[in-house]
């Protein structure tokens, strides 16, 4: 019953994400005049859902690569339902549930111990959040032309994200101490996954870096369609810039699928880019749309083949 109810909750809230999503998108479809939005090319919105849809599927990819690192091997058919439903759960809920629940199920499904699939969910983190805030900061001071008469360089960017590099070592350093001075219990378990970390084997480690970099190519790309798709355009550059950018803020609200501050952040870089007001709006409502669908999708088959799984294990 907790199951059944679980699978209609996610159900329920990605609907009404996409049903307001639509919504909007309808309304600005109506609004839009002749001047603002003159064609409108819906096939290619099919490519552009095969890529977002492409995209998810490079997530049990990242996971797999990220256990290598610490010397786990997994299997991409487990992994794909794991990651959907964690994908889920953080889509639901202001809090990132997810990793909890992916380090119970590769315990419970994979048998991989508890150490090593918080092990290799930090360096999967680190690696997907280090690079978005290092592309975000380079990429945003290259491309993107901000309005304000003092000019923001490279060089300024660089600087901040050395700055925040310092910040984090110092915290790890700290970190570390603590965990020194607390040799048993959860200081232990700390030590030990930092160890894990700073020893990550260098060739999955660059294999999961391969594969952030091509969801950049893939997140770019199908915004390109979308953009095509309402004879608009905007630089490839400044354009991954704002939608890395644009993804951060929506993390950073904590809001569950960053829904509202990523979409306000992005039509307003987009607006930067020289876009119009309600090309940007239509186009971030249907990326939205486009978002949804896979996850909507694997969400509920997630949930139904794990749920499958419990219990014919319990029987």
């Amino acid at each position: 019953m907790k199951r059944k109810k679980s699978s209609l909750l996610i159900w329920a809230l990605t609907l009404l994400v996409a049903g307001i999503a639509a919504i909007i998108l309808i309304h600005m479809l109506k609004k839009a005049d002749s001047s603002s939005l003159t064609v409108f090319r819906p096939r290619w919105l099919l490519l552009a859902l095969l890529l977002a849809t492409v995209q998810q599927l490079l997530v049990p990819l990242g996971s797999m690569l990220a256990l290598g690192c610490v010397g786990q091997k997994s299997r991409y058919g487990p992994q794909l339902w794991i990651s959907m439903a964690a994908i889920s759960a953080n889509s639901t809920v202001p809090v990132p549930a997810g990793m909890p629940i992916r380090v119970y199920l590769q315990k419970k499904i994979l048998a991989i111990s508890a150490g090593k699939s918080v092990a290799g969910l930090t360096i999967e983190t680190l690696v997907s959040y280090g690079l978005a805030c290092l592309s975000a900061l380079l990429l945003g001071a290259w491309f993107i032309k901000l309005p304000a008469t003092d000019s923001f360089s490279v060089f300024q960017a660089a600087g901040i994200g050395i700055f925040v590099i310092a910040i984090f070592l110092i915290a790890a350093g700290l970190l570390y101490r603590w965990t020194r001075q607390h040799p048993v219990g959860i200081g232990q378990a700390v030590r030990n996954t930092l160890r894990m970390v700073l020893s990550a084997r260098p060739w999955p480690f660059a294999a999961l870096l391969g594969v952030n970099l091509a969801t950049y190519g893939l997140l770019v790309a199908r915004f390109i369609l979308v953009l095509y798709a309402l004879d608009a355009s905007a630089p490839t550059g400044a354009l991954l810039a704002a939608l890395i950018i644009a993804h951060l803020a929506g993390v950073l609200s904590f809001i569950p699928m960053g829904l509202g501050a990523r979409e306000l952040s992005l039509v307003s870089l987009l607006a930067l880019l020289g876009v119009a007001a309600t090309v940007a709006g239509t186009a971030v409502v249907i990326d939205r749309l486009l978002m949804t669908v896979p996850l909507l999708t694997g969400g509920v088959v997630a949930t139904r083949v794990l749920g499958g799984y419990f219990r014919s294990t319990a029987e």
